[in-house]
């Protein structure tokens, strides 16, 4: 193992053991609760679900892991169970990019879909659409609401004013924190990016057996936008940060920036820096399939596989870079070590390529989704309808967006009242809750 001088840190929101998530039935309300779920095991028999790519072992224990993070992330509701009132919550309190997604008789259904970033939703449906054709006969009836916004929605406390919707409902997502106990990871819209997860991993793939490791150049490479407080944990002069070890540069992403690389190009460096942007960054995968050694200084945001990453076999984990000229000795450091343990360096890019390669296949995240649309429908506490804003997949893909997009204040909210003046949560109505995964009554 490669060894390094500086403190390395446990990414929150790792993985403990696999639960075994129960429900004990549900209480009635307003005639809308059922009694469904009574001691359901949400852990699936490895025989009744397996990941559908062949070329792999159904009892890989990397997959194990892997889906292990869903009933991790539902854990919280264990008790409680989904209510409607939980899923109404978030559609009628939070005037984020978001919709709701519903599986009723093996159809899937988008309600309440807000004007996103680019086409970051569409992309999200093209995802959910892959998952709906390989499993339709097999989804149970769900009602769930997806948020596409970098920031994860407050935990709420149920002592404020949201009529009779007290209990905090969960919200799939990219990414969230350690304290973001309502988050339910997932595979996002990312890999659905063109060209495509599956033909960029074989591009990529190209890529790395055109420039074996010999020949690559042996410096730490990072492009990217000054997004987050990049510039601030870089430090204040860049320029220092160019020469024979450290290649690091950020982005305007103008045509003329005389500083862009392609992904491919990226491929022909040894030593590769990660680094957040608002939140997560999704092009982790795209630099651990370049073969190379990735650090990764440590950050509060994990998304549904990092959990996977083990120090010193797939990356590099550094302390998060404080800003300051602290990160020039730092990161110097760390090529100089690896300069000297090569062996070890390349062996951690070949561990983190065959992990991504394995693991992050497109069919096993389309069964990552799956299994946690089944998972989620064993905790609902209520039998799903169709919602009075709701659309048939295959329409909300092909409208034209004028007709598909609906403002916040428009969604039809059933069961809880509105947020007054939009957005709950932006208004100030409602204010962020402690991190205690606690439901109240």
């Amino acid at each position: 193992m490669l060894l390094i001088a500086t403190s390395m840190k446990v990414q929150p929101g790792g993985v403990a053991d696999t639960a075994e998530i129960t429900t004990g039935k549900g209480t009635a309300s307003a005639g809308q609760q059922s009694g469904k779920g009574a001691k359901a095991s949400l852990h699936p028999d490895a025989s009744s679900s397996k990941p559908l790519h062949t070329r792999l072992n159904a009892s890989n224990p990397d997959l194990d892991l892997l889906f292990s993070q869903i009933y991790r992330d539902l854990e919280p509701y264990r008790e409680s169970g989904i209510t409607l009132e939980m899923v109404e919550q978030v559609y009628c309190m939070f005037n984020t990019q978001s919709f709701r997604v519903q599986v009723l008789d093996g159809r899937m259904y988008i309600a309440g879909e807000t004007q996103g970033f680019g086409d970051i939703q569409d992309r999200m449906k093209k995802l959910l659409a892959h998952v709906w054709s390989r499993y339709a006969k097999q989804l149970p009836d769900v009602d769930m609401m997806i948020q596409f916004d970098d920031w994860m929605l407050p935990n709420l406390k149920g002592k404020h004013h949201l009529g009779h919707c007290l209990r905090q409902g969960p919200v799939i997502t990219a990414s969230k924190t350690a304290s973001d106990w309502h988050g339910l990871l997932a595979p996002d819209s990312g890999y659905m990016d063109e060209p495509g997860w599956d033909l960029t991993r074989e591009l990529l793939d190209d890529s790395v057996a055109h420039q074996p490791w010999e020949n690559r150049t042996a410096k730490l490479l990072f492009r990217g936008a000054p997004n987050g407080n990049r510039e601030y944990q870089l430090g204040p002069d860049l320029e220092a940060l160019r020469d024979d070890e450290l290649d690091i540069a950020l982005l305007t992403w103008q045509e003329d920036d005389k500083d862009y690389m392609s992904q491919t190009q990226t491929c022909g460096y040894k030593y590769l820096l990660y680094m957040p942007g608002n939140t997560w960054a999704g092009r982790l995968k795209y630099l651990l399939s370049c073969a190379a050694t990735v650090i990764m200084p440590q950050d509060h945001y994990v998304a549904f596989w990092w959990h996977l990453l083990q120090d010193g076999k797939h990356v590099v984990k550094i302390d998060a870079l404080r800003g300051g000229n602290s990160a020039d000795p730092v990161l110097r450091g760390i090529v100089s070590a690896l300069k000297q343990n090569d062996t070890a360096a390349q062996a951690i890019g070949a561990n983190a390529r065959s992990l991504v390669r394995n693991v992050l296949h497109p069919e096993n995240l389309y069964e990552y989704w799956y299994r946690l649309i089944c998972a989620y429908a064993e905790l609902q506490r209520f039998e799903p309808s169709l919602h009075p804003d709701a659309l048939p997949l295959a329409e909300s893909i092909l409208r034209i967006p004028s007709y598909k997009h609906i403002r916040f204040r428009d969604r039809t909210c059933t069961v809880c009242q509105q947020a007054p003046n939009g957005s709950a949560w932006r208004s100030g109505w409602m204010k962020s809750a402690d991190s205690d995964p606690v439901l109240e009554p």
